[in-house]
């Protein structure tokens, strides 16, 4: 059963395969040819009659060297930079780093003074 999304994901798919194969100018049986799909098969998913197994989708994605991602049309969300998160993360770093300069320091003044903990 086809979803909304489903169906705009496959019509994505459709629209992209579609304009890679007429960017790259290349002859639909070359491709079947390299990837193993059958020309029907192909032939079905540019027109959209047919929704790609995530095997043909990966083969296809190989072929023309893009991520799956752009083939079907998904956009990674960018993260909001926090700057207020990224101050503590700093503070605390710093703190851990002068903890470890006092105890390595403290290690080596013992080692000088013969003493040991």
């Amino acid at each position: 059963m086809r979803t909304k999304q489903n169906s705009s994901c496959i019509k994505t798919f459709c629209e992209n395969l579609n304009l890679l194969v007429k960017e790259r100018g290349i002859p639909q049986k070359a491709i079947c040819d390299a990837t193993g799909i059958t020309q029907a098969t192909f032939s079905r998913m540019v027109h959209g009659d047919r929704n790609p197994s995530l095997d043909t989708v990966y083969k296809i994605a190989k072929y023309f060297d893009v991520s799956i991602d752009e083939l079907v049309g998904i956009k990674a969300e960018k993260s909001e930079f926090n700057k207020d998160q990224l101050k503590k993360e700093l503070n605390f770093a710093n703190k851990v780093r002068k903890l470890l300069e006092e105890l390595y320091e403290d290690n080596n003044m013992d080692a000088i003074e013969g003493r040991k903990k």
